[in-house]
């Protein structure tokens, strides 16, 4: 019995493309619809009652009060210090509080996303890649946090996604430069500072790192 020729089924480079180019765009939509609607769900959620307090303390020490003697609390005083930002917005645009820690917050968030892509960018990679890291921060920090927006652990979160992309290019054998990897470190640290426990994450990200 007489074999039947091989054939080969495997899709070439050019024919790959136009599927590549399909699947990148498709990606592209889905991160824009995401932010849509990370906006909407941010601007309809009601302020946090921790970041509510928090804005409070951040008020009251602008006003002169001394954190620990005059307003009473027990937690880091790195909150305290990154609320500043909203405060001096609310007070310098005549913007309700709540609005302006909104704005801050999704400031934050979008910087960050956008600092990523710069990150996460490997020349010759898919280019649905860029994409679907967006997607997935915006995922994990927009829509998931939900009532939680602004807690400490969503900045937490937010706050170190640039160290996790360094360690990510550095683990799949892409250079990093000391001027991506130091602000990326610097912007962690400040995260890990909100509260005291945090430091154990990024311990165990560079354990896993570390063993892999």
């Amino acid at each position: 019995m007489s074999k039947l020729p091989n054939r080969d089924v495997s899709v070439s480079r050019p024919e790959k493309e136009p599927l590549l180019g399909t699947m990148a765009a498709i990606a592209w939509v889905v991160l824009s619809l995401l932010t849509v609607v990370t906006v909407v769900k941010a601007l309809t959620v009601p302020l946090n009652h921790d970041v509510g307090w928090f804005l409070h303390v951040s008020q009251s020490m602008l006003n002169g009060e001394v954190l620990y003697r005059d307003v009473v609390e027990i937690n880091l005083p790195m909150t305290a210090y990154l609320n500043y930002i909203p405060v001096l917005i609310s007070n310098s645009a005549g913007l309700p509080i709540a609005a302006a820690s909104t704005l801050w917050l999704l400031g934050l968030l979008f910087g960050v996303t956008t600092w990523a892509l710069v990150l996460g960018h490997r020349p010759g990679a898919p280019g649905g890649d860029l994409p679907m890291i967006g997607a997935t921060i915006l995922l994990g920090a927009g829509l998931i946090p939900g009532g939680d927006f602004g807690q400490r652990e969503h900045l937490m979160f937010i706050l170190i996604v640039p160290y996790l992309l360094v360690l990510w290019r550095r683990g799949s054998n892409h250079d990093v430069s000391s001027r991506s990897a130091i602000p990326a470190g610097l912007v962690a640290g400040i995260g890990v500072a909100l509260k005291p426990h945090f430091i154990l994450i990024l311990f165990g990200v560079e354990m896993v790192g570390w063993m892999g």
